[in-house]
């Protein structure tokens, strides 16, 4: 039938004869349900989805709207929202609550003007849903207990998921229940997995229980060839055999499974578990007796992940707390795993991290140090310089030299990386052997000032620079370059480049910049 929407004056012919039956219009429905706010128990028109969105509101969480026998009554934006994608016109929608509601209520917290530094902590272990209540188990546990008080408010979490709890009385227990380790585990362990201390004790049956490793060894290696030692009494072992790679504040642990002899005093080990780190020739590994006397053993008090570094055990004895000592998970399983006890502490850093780094993420102590030369001689004449290494040096650059004194630039006309040592030429010759024997690489410089976050800073000077080179701008910047644009020109090839992340700071036109050297220090142990 006709459908009339404004008034007007309207002719409608109606035929004589019998008419069939028209199909009913389905661009109009009506939808009774639960919403998130709006008007209740009256039917309100709407014609779109944004429409229903300004009366009703927006999707409804399901855990929040399923009651008590399970039913769901969140479903009703969905319906809505179909209705329009299928092409519905209008929608009657009327909202209802159940008989035995109740307005939602929430206590607002504020900062205290009079707490200049309110304390501040962080969980050391993930909290599920529902636990850290006396009748729910297993506790929270924090880095530190200060001003954490029973009766207290703390807020776990930041912005709007934050939660307010009390704390109740008898909550806090300070001392420590968990042992740190050295490395992260490698697989999971359930709950009551029994956990050892032993003291580092040298294989009394070998007569030699230190060795070599004979060739580099990249990480992830889950096999060693070593030599130097008591090859003999090594084979004669019963496997797995606890073994120490690195000296014994750094060490990693792990159990071999079994030796091969590949003559001449050597013999390859077939590790349980790779190894993370690197190591390189002539690493010292040592034969551990995984039994000693004195040996204490608690039980894991919850569940401990692959890749976790703290494990919580019940009781807690001092003897995990002793960084001399190693920790073996299930030392009578078929599968145990050793590891360093290590020291759980924070990093204090001069400037925030750059990115997002997800937990177990390695970190390494390195030094840094500016990209300097040391001259070792002079070879068939005094413009050609003998360096302990020309990585980085191309024609054109310019190095500094201290002659009687006196800090002289040299511009370089070739290099010569083949030779032995490593040669460069310089346009013109040196009076005198340098005093002292650094060489320093001149600093590039800002052609433009550089605005805090800029990712792309201009260099008067490029050449050397490659990507992955690790430069210093200013005092303290420190970046990676990602990038260099453009085409490389000649020297002194001016142009950009692309840095792995923003600056923390401005720097301005001029500062200088130079390109590190930067290498592992392999006597501080790997951070987690």
């Amino acid at each position: 039938m006709p459908e009339y929407l404004s008034p007007a004056v309207y002719v409608e012919e109606t035929p004589s004869g019998n008419k069939p039956i028209e199909g009913v219009g389905t661009s109009t429905v009506g939808f009774v349900g639960v919403t998130e706010r709006g008007p209740l128990d009256v039917p309100q028109l709407v014609t779109s989805v944004g429409e229903y969105a300004r009366l009703f509101g927006g999707l409804l969480p399901e855990p929040e709207f399923t009651d008590l026998t399970g039913r769901r009554h969140c479903y009703l934006p969905h319906a809505v929202e179909a209705f329009f994608v299928n092409g519905g016109k209008r929608a009657y929608v009327t909202r209802v609550l159940p008989a035995a509601i109740a307005f939602a209520s929430r206590t607002l917290y504020f900062a205290d003007p009079a707490l200049a530094s309110p304390g501040e902590t962080v969980l050391l272990r993930a909290a599920q849903v529902g636990t850290g209540a006396a009748l729910n188990p297993p506790p929270l546990v924090a880095l530190s207990p200060t001003n954490l008080t029973p009766g207290n408010r703390v807020r776990i979490g930041e912005g709007s998921r934050a939660e307010y709890r009390r704390i109740a009385p008898g909550g806090v227990a300070a001392g420590q229940t968990h042992v740190s380790l050295a490395f992260p585990l490698y697989r999971d362990w359930p709950a009551a997995t029994p956990v050892t201390a032993i003291a580092r004790t040298p294989e009394a049956a070998l007569v030699d229980a230190v060795f070599d490793i004979v060739d580099d060894l990249p990480a992830q290696s889950n096999a060693i060839v070593i030599d130097n030692g008591d090859d003999a009494g090594l084979l004669g072992l019963a496997f797995p055999v606890l073994i120490e790679v690195g000296a014994a504040t750094v060490a990693e642990y792990a159990f071999a499974t079994q030796a091969a002899n590949l003559g001449g005093g050597q013999v390859r080990l077939t590790l349980s578990q790779p190894l993370r780190l690197a190591y390189a020739s002539g690493t010292v590994v040592t034969i551990l007796d995984a039994t000693p006397a004195g040996a204490v053993t608690a039980p894991l008090a919850s569940v401990a992940a692959g890749g976790d570094t703290l494990a919580w055990l019940n009781p807690f004895n001092a003897a995990f707390a002793d960084l001399a000592r190693i920790v073996i998970v299930d030392a009578a399983g078929s599968a145990p795993e050793a590891h360093g006890i290590g020291d759980l502490s924070t990093l204090p850093l001069a400037a925030g991290a750059y990115d997002d780094y997800p937990a177990g993420t390695r970190g390494r102590r390195v030094t840094a140090t500016d990209d300097d030369r040391t001259y070792l001689g002079f070879g068939t004449s005094q413009a050609i310089v003998e360096l302990d290494r020309v990585d980085g040096i191309v024609p054109g650059m310019t190095l500094t030299f201290t002659v009687a004194a006196v800090d002289t630039d040299f511009v370089v006309d070739a290099v010569d990386a083949a030779a032995a040592p490593p040669t460069v030429t310089l346009r013109s010759a040196l009076a005198a052997a340098p005093a002292p024997t650094t060489v320093r690489l001149r600093a590039k410089q800002l052609t433009a000032d550089a605005a805090a976050g800029a990712v792309s800073v201009a260099l008067d000077d490029r050449l050397g620079l490659a990507v992955g080179d690790i430069v210093r701008l200013g005092a303290t910047e420190i970046a990676t370059i990602r990038d260099i644009p453009g085409t490389r020109g000649p020297a002194p090839d001016a142009g950009a480049i692309i840095l792995g992340h923003g600056l923390r700071t401005p720097l301005a036109a001029a500062t200088p910049v130079r390109r590190l050297a930067v290498a592992i220090d392999a006597t501080a142990p790997a951070l987690f």
